[in-house]
């Protein structure tokens, strides 16, 4: 079997599972119903932190020289499903941009705190 044709039929069958695992986090219970910015932000979040709480059960102190590789591997599958369901680049972009800012200022302000 040639293995260039089985690495895309493997790349497709990602892309599809991706694409399915990425619309069903974003379907509601009760779709076409528009949830609270702020209550949709922390199931965001609280998503985060379970993620992370797997990825530290997971290499629990262990391979710390993989753990850029892991949370490029997790950043880059969000990114990739914002990009697969956002109505542009451009909102997507903004998105990141504002995380961003966000996840800086919350990081200073932890630090600020820490030295209290």
């Amino acid at each position: 079997m040639d293995v260039e044709w089985n690495r895309r039929v493997m790349d497709v069958e990602w892309e599809r599972r991706n694409r399915r695992m990425c619309r069903d986090s974003l379907v509601g219970k009760e779709e076409g119903k528009v949830m609270d910015v702020e209550k949709a932000f922390k199931h965001g979040q609280e998503a985060g932190f379970d993620a992370l709480e797997a990825l530290g059960k997971k290499y629990d102190g262990k391979n710390e020289e993989a753990m850029p590789s892991v949370y490029a591997g997790l950043l880059t599958t969000i990114m990739h499903c914002m990009y697969a369901h956002a109505p542009s680049e451009e909102a997507v972009d903004e998105i990141i941009s504002w995380a961003r800012k966000t996840a800086e200022k919350d990081w200073h302000e932890e630090q600020v705190k820490g030295e209290e």
